[in-house]
């Protein structure tokens, strides 16, 4: 029988799950490699490789997707009687239209 070929993906998904097994076992590291089929050379490899790229990656310092706004709200001039001034009316409805004066 033809064995499949694993993708690096697949490797070292397979490599995470074995280690998080390894967290959890009450044995030597020996017993641990001897019950899923691995060398304790392999074992350690695959530790400190995925120890780096974990720590390499929480050490890098990420860029947020949002940039800090500022909301400045202009109060309309108001004339007698408490409505804006008709300028800014009209303007606002200009820009809301996507015009100009």
């Amino acid at each position: 029988m033809a064995m499949k070929a694993v993708t690096r993906t697949e490797n070292e998904r397979r490599w995470r799950e074995r280690i998080m097994r390894l967290r959890c076992h009450h044995g030597s590291l020996t017993s641990f490699c001897e019950k899923e089929g691995v060398t304790v050379e392999g074992l350690k490899y695959w530790r400190d490789k995925l120890n780096r790229e974990t720590k390499a990656l929480a050490s890098t310092p990420r860029r947020s997707a949002f940039v800090p706004v500022e909301v400045v709200v202009e109060k309309p001039q108001q004339v007698p009687g408490g409505l804006p001034d008709p300028r800014w009316a009209a303007d606002f409805v200009l820009h809301l239209c996507g015009g100009a004066r």
